[in-house]
């Protein structure tokens, strides 16, 4: 395995249940898909799922949910996972367990590479607004606080909200402060909580949505504060790149070249073992003569529905990247802040070896 390069390392995703502490508005899974895959999988039928997955050359898990901390055997399927020969795993969560320090650091404990944090907001009504819970946010400031004594690596990730995106700088700048060193920037997906066809209309969606082009701005400038202060520039996820022009480069589709980080398995309960794809978006007509048309992978229909397609335009010409105009004087010390070395630093995270 050392031979391998971290960001060629399939990893399987195991969805123990869908179980969650919190609510969050803009789950994109709704209580109607939990009631129906409520029922966990069992512990061992998720080790047998973990050893066909190594058996196939994953050598990463990655565990979600719902919220993972929720299920009582987490510290044995980590455990079972690095005796059979995974050398890592990564954790996304809302953080509220980890509040708990002697869990905190047990789980720390099972070759735990990285933590994801669902991190809506920096700012306590916003946040508690958006999760519905009370004393979460406090609880997410602590659990920030144990796992970087723990020396866990933690990835915010935040859901681009209309209670949010026009102060993205500020959230990083809070964020950083607290120890945190990546950010991914995540445009709210229209399904669970915010499915339209989940009985939402149009305007309680639109409470919490904004559309893409206003949070195109809020992004741009969140990433150039970032540049100036010597911050990673985060990454973006399912938004298209004719909405962001040379942040572009920033999606994280972009990044890994043919999706290969993105490869292997996923776990769900009531489901079987399947292949990780892109199945909920489409192309539009303006897609067909995009520069960017290959690497894409298109929009919601959902949204399309909602907001219309005029915001999105075939990009003709290759933009130049957001780094270009630094000065080359200035690119060596900023280096860290820039594309190679943050992507092999989140891929050493993510499956780089111990």
């Amino acid at each position: 395995m050392s031979e391998i390069p971290g960001h060629l390392l399939k990893k399987i995703e195991v969805y123990p249940n869908y179980e969650c502490n919190r609510n969050c508005r803009f789950c994109f899974t709704s209580k109607d898909n939990n009631n129906y895959h409520s029922k966990p999988i069992s512990f061992h039928s998720i080790c047998e799922k973990i050893y066909i997955g190594y058996k196939e050359g994953c050598r990463m898990l990655t565990v979600l949910g719902g919220e993972p901390t929720v299920y009582d055997k987490l510290p044995n399927m980590l455990a079972f996972a690095n005796k059979i020969g995974y050398i890592g795993t990564v954790l996304f969560s809302n953080g509220l367990k980890f509040a708990d320090y002697p869990y905190a650091k047990k789980i720390a404990s099972l070759k735990l590479k990285a933590v994801h944090l669902n991190i809506p907001s920096h700012e306590p009504d916003a946040f508690n607004y958006l999760t519905q819970s009370e004393h979460g946010y406090d609880a997410l400031l602590q659990s920030i606080r144990n796992l970087k004594s723990l020396s866990i690596p933690m990835i915010a990730v935040c859901v681009i909200t209309k209670q949010t995106y026009d102060r993205l700088a500020e959230y990083v700048d809070f964020y950083y402060k607290a120890g945190i060193s990546f950010f991914i920037f995540h445009y709210a997906k229209l399904q669970g909580n915010l499915d339209p066809l989940n009985g939402n209309n149009a305007e309680n969606i639109k409470s919490i949505v904004v559309p893409m082009s206003e949070a195109a701005k809020g992004l741009k400038k969140m990433l150039e504060h970032c540049l100036k202060a010597n911050i990673f520039p985060p990454f973006i996820e399912t938004m298209p790149p004719c909405v962001l022009d040379s942040y572009a480069y920033r999606i994280t589709d972009f990044i890994f070249e043919s999706n290969k980080f993105m490869s292997g398995l996923r776990v769900i309960p009531g489901m079987r073992l399947r292949i990780n794809k892109y199945d909920s978006r489409i192309k539009i007509s303006e897609c067909a003569d995009c520069i960017w048309e290959e690497k894409c992978y298109g929009i919601e229909k959902a949204y399309i529905n909602l907001f219309g397609k005029n915001e999105f335009k075939a990009v003709k010409e290759l933009p130049q990247p957001y780094y270009s105009e630094i000065p080359e004087e200035k690119r060596t010390p900023l280096f860290i802040s820039l594309p190679k070395l943050v992507e092999k630093t989140y891929i050493d995270m993510h499956g780089g070896e111990d």
